[in-house]
């Protein structure tokens, strides 16, 4: 059963053309909140419709629902064109997905570059990343200094 209030406030806002309504729609069914039955192929939906027209934490979102299954079926090349839409309008969470993603497939390259766009718009883990990185090689630099003396 769905909250009628709710349901119908949020609808009434994506006639309106507010993208963020979609994305709220999708978050109440994705989670089941407020009263809201949860429903994975619903808010997949939402997000997909957020997608299409261009909002870009959709693009985010939609790439992980591809990637990992979650109210559609696993389709990775999908959930990749999608963070790579996000990445490069600038979304910090989908740079930083990529960057992790790269370092598994062992692309340091693409690794490290995804990692600084990501710390350079903002996000708390690759900032962390970037430093913990930084303090290794100082580690390691210090090493070598004490092993040539």
């Amino acid at each position: 059963m769905y909250n009628f209030k709710i349901w119908c406030h949020y609808i009434q806002l994506v006639q309106l053309g507010d993208q963020d309504a979609l994305l709220q729609l999708a978050r109440l069914t994705f989670y089941g909140i407020n009263n809201v039955r949860q429903n994975l192929n619903l808010s997949f939906e939402f997000i997909k419709m957020a997608a299409n027209v261009g909002n870009i934490n959709a693009f985010n979102i939609i790439g992980y629902m591809y990637i990992k299954g979650i109210g559609t079926e696993v389709d990775k090349d999908k959930g990749l064109y999608y963070l790579f839409k996000a990445a490069k309008n600038g979304h910090s969470d989908a740079q930083y997905s990529l960057s992790c993603y790269f370092d598994f497939i062992g692309n340091n390259y693409l690794c490290k570059e995804y990692l600084k766009q990501s710390a350079k718009n903002g996000n708390a883990k690759a900032k962390l990343k970037m430093m913990e990185s930084e303090l290794k090689i100082l580690n390691l630099n210090r090493k070598r200094k004490k092993q040539i003396h």
